[in-house]
């Protein structure tokens, strides 16, 4: 038994402003962005048997068409950017020693911690603390301009999540291609799991799998915010980004017998608790019901 999805903040931003720009995905000028709740479609699935599309179900269907780069921004204007900083980054350390200032994140949450008094202890020699921590890797500053272009202050960058940030956030159609096929490629593995925990071990494809997913999704994990309007403190899940919220609801989904599957008819992704479901929907039922029914009256009349 899983955490209540109702338990998750993970509002995203989208909009019909995203525009190419050689292999970057951004916000036009002005550009406006909606707020909107990938948790919905979700929540509302919960407890439904049989077949559902989920909301990570067309980022599936998006792993198929890659090279088309309209499709990657048709899917970015109505989905939003996949958040691949804000999921992979840990820190963003933008004042030396002496007085550290850093953006981080904590559970999901980012914030922004500055005043530290550390002492440099390295001799003036080494790494400058001027730099973020994303996937396994210290990089410099500058590594910031393929996510924030190069117009922003690298002594004070935007803090991941907060309005500044969403206007320069931009993302590589190079590092999205690999961050779906990615995702893609574990749900696949989860798809075809059978639950053997002797394979999970033994199976290294399944293993790395369930790693990948497993690492996004913990940082959606549990924290605590302070309500105003209930003047309490809530522990919540808090997603930072919407590849985290989609590697959640898939092992969650798993966890509940759901697998994701693809239609024999339409070829889109849906997502079943009976594995033996080939089709999306009803209407794809009866359209391969049809075509079974022609093809027999063609081999009879011929």
């Amino acid at each position: 038994m899983h955490a209540s999805s109702f338990d998750v903040v993970g509002k995203w931003r989208r909009s019909a402003d995203y525009f190419l720009d050689h292999d970057q995905i951004k916000l036009k000028p002005n550009g406006v962005l909606e707020k909107y709740d990938p948790w919905q479609i979700f929540r509302s699935n919960e407890g439904i048997h049989r077949t559902v599309r989920q909301p990570y179900a067309s980022l599936l269907d998006l792993a198929d068409h890659l090279d088309d780069e309209s499709r990657l921004l048709g899917w970015c204007q109505e989905n939003g950017l996949l958040g691949i900083l804000p999921a992979r980054c840990r820190w963003i350390r933008f004042r030396p020693l002496p007085d550290l200032a850093m953006h981080r994140k904590v559970g999901g949450q980012w914030g922004t911690y500055s005043g530290f008094q550390v002492p440099d202890l390295r001799g003036g020699t080494g790494m400058s603390w001027q730099d973020f921590y994303v996937g396994e890797r210290v990089m410099p500053l500058s590594g910031l301009d393929r996510f924030l272009g190069t117009n922003v202050s690298k002594s004070d960058p935007p803090c991941p999540l907060d309005e500044q940030f969403w206007v320069a956030y931009s993302e590589p159609i190079s590092t999205m291609r690999s961050e779906v096929a990615g995702f893609a490629r574990a749900v696949g593995e989860m798809t075809a799991w059978e639950a053997d925990p002797e394979e999970l071990k033994s199976n290294i494809d399944v293993y790395f799998s369930f790693w990948h997913l497993r690492d996004l999704a913990q940082d959606a994990a549990p924290t605590f915010l302070f309500r105003s309007t209930s003047n309490r403190l809530e522990e919540v899940r808090q997603s930072p980004a919407l590849l985290v919220s989609f590697a959640l609801m898939v092992l969650w989904d798993r966890q509940n017998g759901r697998r994701a599957l693809r239609c024999n008819t339409c070829q889109r992704h849906f997502v079943s608790n009976e594995h033996r479901a080939k089709y999306c929907s009803p209407t794809c039922r009866n359209t391969a019901s049809s075509r079974r029914y022609r093809a027999k009256k063609t081999d009879e009349s011929s």
